[in-house]
């Protein structure tokens, strides 16, 4: 962490910098955006080298804003058998039931610690329950892991009762992908 809030120091001052000498990158673009720009372009080039494994403990140990994670219920449990995190908002109603998977390129991402937050606005947004998947990453777990954790979700979900019309299923990069091949195998097996 102490690597990334370093880094994040450093991509601020070099912004500041160029802007005082030949302005922003971008017309458009603020001094915190083009802070985050580089900060984002430096993290890569550091780290785009690393072994899975550790890029994703040095990603799970960085700071995620909390605000709305405090605001929400939280409880992991299994679902199929593949961790889940739920995020039920104050007067959550019965139904819809979102059923979400991270981002992350397919190697890294939780709902636990990067999607946590994003997970907690849209339950509080939507008043609806929110499922965060943490299916299997790649590469240790190659495809079709991730789509067989995904069915097995989606499976355990329908089980405990929760009507299939009542799922959404969403992500986001990585995730959205895996929500829209969920949905074609749903299709494929008749399910829908």
């Amino acid at each position: 962490m102490l690597r990334f809030v370093w880094l994040s120091m450093v991509a601020f001052f070099e912004t500041i910098a160029h802007r005082a000498s030949r302005g922003p990158l971008r017309p458009s673009w603020s001094l915190e955006f083009q802070s985050v720009v580089r900060l984002l372009r430096k993290d890569w080039e550091a780290t785009s080298a690393w072994e899975p494994a550790r890029l994703r403990a040095d990603i799970d140990a960085r700071p995620y804003p909390q605000t709305t994670v405090r605001k929400v219920k939280t409880t992991d449990a299994p679902l199929g058998g593949v961790p889940t995190r739920r995020f039920v908002p104050p007067g959550a109603k019965k139904a819809p039931v979102v059923l979400f998977f991270h981002g992350g390129s397919y190697i890294y991402g939780s709902a636990r610690t990067t999607h946590a937050e994003l997970l907690a606005r849209l339950a509080v947004a939507s008043g609806c329950e929110v499922l965060g998947v943490d299916y299997r990453l790649a590469p240790e777990h190659a495809y079709p892991a991730q789509l067989e954790d995904a069915l097995a979700a989606f499976d355990a979900l329908v089980a405990s009762g929760v009507p299939a019309e009542s799922i959404v299923v969403a992500g986001d990069s990585a995730g959205g992908n895996l929500a829209f091949y969920l949905q074609l195998a749903l299709r494929d097996r008749g399910s829908f």
